[in-house]
């Protein structure tokens, strides 16, 4: 059984791959996988990263290299401008065929104490295709692979490691595992959900499943439960008139003062904040002041 992919990656159908640059403030993508390789570059601002645990925070010109089928979130609480590639798998099983056989880990530009040559001239290939997202000219394809590939070449001869089958075999497992679980999270967030039935998903005791999913996703399945409840509530509040207790009751909160008190600690605001920031925004855009 292949595992499903946590993330829909939106394809660039020219490049058939993600390539964009986005400008976010206040926005939250709970923990997940997919199978492509992402690489994300700071241009303003700062934006928070968690990758197998560890915690990176990115400012200007600070990039993280992000490896297939490794789990991973992205926060900020202002303002933050940054480039996002993802790379297919399909796409680069093309041009390394072992691809299966090898990991680009711990790549970030804030770890880099060593060659500095190396490090220096990858942030120079991604500073030139940010700009080059914005002054996307006729034949552009030309140049951004070009681009591409020079950086996927540094990180081949400089980044990549071997992985021995029962490594191959170990990751598969424990992704297809989760990915049963986080499609049931989806699928019923908005219900009373325990970790019991969690477990009963894959066949295990309690016990053995929370010392399993805080593992792997770093936090508890509670908390994943809540990050999704509350992502699903952000995206309410900015993009519908619903009332605030009614989001919160649509998204499995039974407390309104647990909402507010998580959603602040998580977005840095009250959910009526947050909605009259995004409505001044949408009048200010509406009105050509952005």
């Amino acid at each position: 059984m292949q595992p499903a992919n946590h993330e829909i990656i939106r394809i660039n159908p020219e490049l058939n791959m993600r390539y964009s640059v986005l400008t976010v403030t206040n926005v939250y993508t709970a923990m997940h996988w997919h199978d492509s390789i992402e690489i994300l570059y700071v241009t303003e601002g700062e934006l928070s990263v968690t990758v197998n645990n560890k915690n990176y925070r990115l400012h200007r010109d600070d990039f993280i290299v992000i490896d297939r089928k490794t789990i991973h979130s992205t926060s900020n609480k202002r303002k933050t401008r940054y480039l996002l590639i993802q790379i297919p798998y399909s796409f680069l099983k093309q041009f390394i065929p072992n691809v299966d056989f090898i990991r680009f880990s711990g790549i970030c530009s804030l770890l880099e104490k060593d060659n500095r040559d190396i490090l220096n001239s990858m942030r120079n290939t991604l500073s030139q295709l940010s700009y080059l997202y914005e002054h996307q000219y006729d034949g552009y394809h030309m140049r951004y692979f070009s681009l591409l590939f020079s950086f996927l070449d540094c990180l081949f001869t400089h980044y990549r490691e071997e992985l021995s089958s029962s490594e191959i075999k170990k990751t598969e497992k424990y992704i297809e595992r989760l990915s049963l679980i986080t499609e049931y999270v989806e699928n019923h967030y908005q219900e009373p959900i325990t970790l019991r039935e969690a477990a009963q998903i894959l066949s295990i005791n309690p016990e053995y499943f929370s010392r399993f999913f805080k593992k792997y996703m770093g936090i508890t399945f509670l908390e994943y439960v809540y990050s999704i409840r509350l992502q699903s509530a952000y995206q309410e509040i900015i993009n519908t008139d619903l009332p605030i207790q009614e989001i919160q009751e649509r998204n499995g909160f039974t407390s309104p003062k647990i909402f507010s008190r998580m959603f602040r600690e998580q977005y840095g605001k009250t959910p009526r904040e947050i909605r009259k920031s995004a409505s001044a925004s949408s009048s200010r855009l509406l009105t050509g002041e952005l």
